[in-house]
């Protein structure tokens, strides 16, 4: 898996359960690992009279697993919320800002944990969030 680098001013915020509630930005967030939106899925449409494989598109698509990965903050209420996110598995809307006035990705995700990363040379602790996405609001 590759990680995808954002550029300066990009943002990733995370929306906490409570109703009307505020997305909190996750302070030192700077990389997501695999593509960005969920992909389409082809199927085997082949019988036993064809004589060549074919493909049809299916109508269910693939969010999958990402890692996000990013500089750790102990006081930050973003990466707060999203470890309580990985001790609840409850699903969160999330929402990625690419550069200061980019396109955005808005996505909903279940959190399966926040581990703590690489130390980074002159910036201390790195974390890494590992996500399933589950709804691709696609990016706007």
């Amino acid at each position: 898996m590759t990680d995808i680098k954002f550029p300066d001013g990009s943002q990733l915020s995370i929306t906490p359960l409570a109703d009307g509630a505020t997305p909190l930005v996750i302070k030192g967030f700077d990389s997501v690992g695999g593509t960005i939106g969920s992909e389409g899925e082809l199927i085997d449409d082949t019988v036993l009279s064809d004589e060549q494989a074919k493909w049809g598109a299916s109508d269910f698509k693939n969010g999958g697993e990402r890692e996000l990965l990013g500089r750790w903050h102990s006081d930050d209420e973003g990466q707060t919320e999203l470890k309580q996110a990985a001790t609840d598995k409850k699903e969160r809307e999330f929402k990625l800002r690419v550069g200061k006035a980019g396109p955005t990705w808005t996505f909903k995700a279940v959190v399966a944990s926040v581990v703590m990363a690489d130390l980074e040379k002159g910036s201390g602790l790195r974390f890494k969030a590992k996500i399933g996405v589950n709804e691709d609001g696609g990016l706007a």
